[in-house]
């Protein structure tokens, strides 16, 4: 697999697997449970950060410390944020990478 091939496996599994990540971090914020706010942001995070999208990563790093130190209304206020960023990021994504064509 060359690095373009890669960068796209990559990338499309990020854009496609997101969604689900952020919708089980809203559940964890709206069953008010700190421990998987932190978990599932933890896990956001990173994935942020192997793709580069720093403006999420960072919203993503704010919502896990609101889950370590039990702020759920804190962790609340950053999910429509979150979203809007998932969004710009994968606009900046697919600019850059275009996904696997498919057939």
């Amino acid at each position: 697999m060359d690095d373009v091939n890669l960068a796209r496996t990559v990338t499309d599994m990020f854009v496609t697997e997101m969604p689900k990540y952020i919708c089980t971090l809203k559940q964890a914020v709206l069953d008010c449970d700190s421990k998987n706010i932190e978990l599932h942001a933890h896990s956001i995070q990173g994935a942020a950060a192997n793709i580069g999208t720093d403006r999420f990563r960072s919203i993503a790093a704010a919502i896990e410390s609101a889950g370590r130190s039990a702020d759920v209304s804190k962790a609340s206020r950053h999910i429509p944020e979150l979203e809007s960023q998932y969004n710009v990021a994968v606009t900046e994504i697919r600019t850059k990478i275009p996904p696997i064509p498919l057939g």
